[in-house]
């Protein structure tokens, strides 16, 4: 939306060239190391989707995949477990998530709260609902597809793996690091 969210997340997003695979996922691919993981202070901008329309349009290609994922059970990359790795503990979440009463609601308030959307303002608002909406497309997709009986014919998308080799100029990102600790990611 052209402005900064000033939200908190802890993504793996740099890796050693050589040490990391990918889970076999249509949708959100999950980075697994095979060595020492670290945090890095700062802020790493990321540039996803240069307009909302953009983002919607990406945003309803992965909870078209998801929804598939939860109707025909195909495609889940890990066993979920409160206690296990990030991955298992996401896949917990996505399992309990649906359970929840008032789960849209409570997933706006989360993002407003503890990932710190409130932060950015009017634009921070309007992305904390744009989250909560993109986990109601999900499940009304699954429950159509319930209701129908069929899943969608959804053409499958590379993984991310398939990606990055395709697109693959170099064996490292170059990053450019400011004296407040902002990230950037230069190619």
């Amino acid at each position: 939306m052209g402005q900064e969210l000033p939200v908190k997340q802890f993504v793996l997003r740099l890796w050693r060239t050589g040490i990391c695979t990918f889970t076999n996922s249509k949708v959100n691919e999950h980075p697994i190391i095979s060595g020492e993981e670290k945090q890095l202070t700062g802020v790493l901008e990321h540039h996803d989707s240069p307009n909302l329309h953009h983002w919607y349009e990406k945003q309803n290609r992965y909870s078209t995949a998801e929804a598939c994922i939860a109707y025909t059970g195909i495609g889940h990359t890990a066993e979920p477990s409160f206690f296990g790795t990030s991955l298992e503990r996401k896949s917990w979440l996505k399992a309990v998530y649906g359970h929840l009463p008032f789960r849209h609601i409570l997933m706006n308030i989360y993002c407003l709260t503890f990932l710190g959307a409130w932060r950015g303002g009017k634009a921070g608002f309007i992305w904390s609902r744009m989250r909560a909406d993109v986990y109601r497309m999900r499940e009304l997709k699954r429950l159509e597809m319930e209701w129908q009986k069929k899943s969608y014919d959804v053409p499958s998308n590379p993984t991310m793996e398939e990606r990055v080799n395709n697109n693959r100029k170099q064996d490292y990102v170059e990053v450019r690091i400011d004296c407040d600790g902002k990230i950037t990611a230069i190619s």
